[in-house]
């Protein structure tokens, strides 16, 4: 079997997930940029240190939501709507079966422009071809 990234399909299944949903999904912000938006964060992949099998893998990775300086209400809106789109059964990927899928929530007004809430997720999968 060829080893794949899964952090790849990862990234692509959440692309098409958030954009189903009419939310605008960013890869680089410029200034022209519209508030409310949605940034998928970095990612890390690694092996499953706690199984013997060579095909379990976990990703780490967060989606962020920026929104307008005036209340958490629309992030944790939109932070909800995503939180609620990724199960186990919505969040299916080429090449790859989800085993678990563990995830945190956070937000903050850290920065004078707007308002960031987020989810940090760690997907276990297991490579099926």
């Amino acid at each position: 079997m060829v080893k794949r990234l899964a952090s790849n399909y990862l990234q692509k299944k959440l692309y098409e997930l958030l954009i189903a949903k009419s939310l605008t999904v960013l890869d680089v912000v410029t200034t022209d940029d519209v508030l409310p938006y949605v940034i998928i964060g970095e990612d890390r992949e690694q092996k499953n240190k706690h199984s013997k099998d060579e095909d379990y893998k976990i990703i780490e990775t967060s989606i962020e939501i920026f929104t307008e300086k005036n209340g958490f209400k629309e992030g944790k809106t939109i932070q909800e709507q995503i939180y609620n789109l990724l199960d186990e059964s919505s969040l299916t990927l080429d090449n790859f079966e989800v085993k678990e899928i563990e995830m945190d929530t956070y937000s903050n007004s850290n920065s004078k422009e707007f308002l960031v809430s987020g989810i940090d997720l760690e997907i276990t999968l297991k490579q099926t071809s």
